[in-house]
């Protein structure tokens, strides 16, 4: 659905068809969707995953959703043949952007890495950075360069756009964390999910390395 008059009205302009083989295009009706980003108002991404090896469920548009057309990702040095779940893409430009995607193998059921994808041409191409040894709960990045990576206990920093990435120590605090939100290279904020309806919201001063409660959230 398009709106066009901040939200007053909205408009169909594409539906995934329920079939074998997908028309071209068309959005496939199968995939488990994970969400949609438009970079402006005619080229967007639609991302998820599909119970396949080496099938990126990632659909680009360049005519404001009326249709749609799948894109491919190099698969990175090292990750063997695998199950791609795809995030949304984050952009800091109209050409710069990154792509978070998860590897699985499906065999074991067990998640083997997270890759952080980047584009420098609008999203025409995207090109993996080195892969990272964390199932992929949640992750941020302030601009192409600086960014963090979670599995929910364990927290990964890099400084130069996913060539490189530190581990950061443990802390007591930070665990079942399922979001991340950084403001600056030192200030943040993540949301950790201790069940039964409960949450905390923590805060960092200190890019990552420690964490302290500030408020917790019932349901």
């Amino acid at each position: 659905m398009r709106t066009i008059d901040g939200g007053k009205t909205w408009q169909s302009v594409s539906t995934a068809l329920f079939s074998d083989v997908t028309p071209l295009g068309h959005l496939p009706y199968g995939g488990q969707k994970s969400g949609i980003h438009f970079l402006n108002v005619s080229t967007g991404w639609v991302t998820g995953t599909v119970t396949a090896n080496d099938l990126a469920w990632l659909y680009v548009t360049h005519d404001g959703g009326s249709t749609w057309y799948q894109q491919t990702l190099p698969r990175p040095s090292g990750v063997p043949s695998a199950q791609l779940s795809i995030q949304s893409p984050t952009f800091f430009s109209a050409t710069d952007g990154i792509l978070p995607v998860k590897f699985s193998d499906l065999t074991t059921e067990r998640d083997i890495a997270t890759v952080i994808y980047v584009t420098h041409d609008g999203g025409t191409t995207w090109k993996p950075t080195t892969p990272v040894s964390a199932v992929l709960r949640a992750a941020d990045f302030l601009d192409t360069q600086h960014g963090w990576v979670t599995d929910g206990t364990s927290l990964f920093m890099t400084s130069d756009g996913g060539q490189h990435w530190t581990r950061l120590a443990a802390s007591t605090n930070f665990k079942q964390v399922t979001q991340l939100d950084f403001v600056s290279g030192t200030l943040g904020w993540a949301i950790s999910d201790q069940g039964n309806g409960s949450s905390f919201l923590l805060k960092t001063i200190d890019g990552g390395q420690t964490w302290t409660p500030i408020s917790i959230a019932t349901s």
